[in-house]
């Protein structure tokens, strides 16, 4: 089953972020899945190179009101590996590594 996260919180540790494209919805199975992704995406986005690390915080919005916050640490680490999937060879240049931020 599929779950609505949306990122509220972004800060950089390494690199600049552009403030545009910080914030946006994504689907997933777990809410440190949909912070990957997102992390992915703005590193994109700000044309950062080699390592990423940000702090992100997502927000899940359950059916019946209650609502979920959960924050990572997040690192992209140029990390090249080749699979082969379907016989084909994919390419994947970086590796991420999450570790979940402790509320106080």
């Amino acid at each position: 089953m599929e779950r609505t996260f949306t990122v509220t919180k972004v800060s950089a540790t390494t690199g600049r972020l552009k403030s545009s494209d910080n914030h946006g919805t994504f689907n997933n199975k777990t809410p440190v899945a949909a912070a990957k992704k997102a992390v992915t995406k703005i590193c994109k986005n700000s044309s950062i190179k080699g390592r990423c690390t940000l702090k992100i915080t997502v927000q899940e919005k359950q059916e019946d009101g209650t609502v979920k916050d959960f924050s990572y640490k997040i690192s992209r680490i140029l990390n090249p590996i080749t699979v082969i999937r379907d016989g084909k060879e994919i390419n994947h240049k970086y590796s991420l590594k999450a570790t979940a931020i402790k509320k106080k």
